[in-house]
């Protein structure tokens, strides 16, 4: 009996003294000795291998001061359970980790995969978002102004964890939703035309596209009675050639233009009376001075055709007389002789 308790203590230390020296530190490095894990309870709750000098016992058991003393997450702080297997895949080192859970979540891919969870999750080990490392990246977007528009913080709504370009966004994902929920800062910045000064609708799927603000379309059928310069007073204003509210054009756009397009123009000024270069290249209101009628015209008054030099040109034609009906009755091209 006084030789048997030395040889029980003896086993009961090398058994200790093997749960020691095996496996590594929490940061990482690698001791030897004899794997006491044989046997233990792993992170899913079974048994890790076969009967051994931990058989049923659970990881905490041995390692809460590892799991204390962690830091690269400290795994208290972020509140992580003590079930060791779910993470660590080796019984031999602490570095050999794997999440499945964050990979069917967010997949720790490209430039994430060597950010340390705090940086996204914080000391109190919250769900993480995009915005806490990426405000910066978020607040200088210009194409579009992601702030401006009132875009959310969500980035990975459009982007994914390789590279901020090329974004993209499934409109399906709000079908149901009107445009104009997310669309408003664009609707009210518009000036070609002025959506809110023209009172368009702010149905944005009515000229656009989910490819792109342009090309746009629009069915002019669906617009009823409505004049043309309800919507495209902006557009008469900046015109240059001519300058349509500096000649006095009238607001009637269809009288010229199509749905089409602006340009080219429907009017054939020639099919009336030809602007013969040198002669009648002036400014519109030379010959039409009446605001909007471009039915009246004048020869006489415009200071082009002077009465004495006139009646002196036409003193053997029967039936002369000076005015612009008449002018115009001889001399529908334009020129001299009719």
């Amino acid at each position: 009996m006084s030789r048997s308790r030395p040889r029980s203590l003896f086993v009961l230390v090398l058994a200790l003294g093997g749960c020691k020296a095996w496996g590594t530190d929490p940061n990482g490095a690698t001791a030897g000795g004899i794997d006491p894990h044989v046997g233990a309870v792993g992170g899913d709750g079974g048994v890790v291998g076969g009967a051994g000098g931990l058989a049923g016992k659970t990881c905490g058991e041995c390692h809460s001061q590892d799991f204390a003393r962690t830091t690269m997450p400290p795994h208290a702080a972020n509140r992580f359970g003590m079930a060791c297997g779910d993470c660590h895949r080796s019984e031999a080192v602490w570095n050999d980790v794997a999440l499945p859970m964050h990979t069917a979540q967010f997949p720790l891919g490209g430039k994430h995969a060597a950010v340390a969870c705090t940086a996204c999750h914080g000391q109190s080990g919250a769900t993480g978002s995009c915005v806490v490392c990426h405000q910066a990246d978020f607040d200088r977007t210009t194409t579009p102004n992601h702030a401006a528009n009132m875009f959310p913080t969500t980035c990975e709504t459009c982007h994914t964890t390789a590279a901020w370009t090329p974004a993209g966004f499934d409109h399906a994902r709000v079908q149901g939703q009107a445009c104009v929920g997310c669309h408003q800062t664009h609707y009210d910045r518009t000036t070609a035309p002025s959506h809110a000064a023209s009172m368009f609708p702010t149905t944005c799927d009515t000229c656009h596209t989910t490819a792109g603000w342009r090309p746009t379309m629009f069915d002019h059928s669906a617009i009823g009675a409505q004049t043309c310069v309800s919507c495209h007073q902006r557009n008469f204003d900046a015109t240059t050639n001519p300058n349509h509210a500096q000649v006095m054009f009238p607001t009637a756009c269809a009288e010229c233009h199509t749905t089409t397009a602006w340009a080219p123009s429907t009017f054939n000024h020639t099919a009336f009376f030809p602007l013969v270069p040198g002669k009648h290249d002036v400014a519109c209101t030379k010959c039409h001075s009446t605001p909007g009628d471009y039915a009246q015209f004048t020869c006489t008054s415009s200071g082009c055709h002077g009465q004495a030099v006139t009646d002196g040109h036409h003193t053997q034609v029967s039936g002369y007389a000076y005015t612009a009906a008449e002018c115009y009755r001889c001399h529908r091209n334009g020129v001299s002789g009719g």
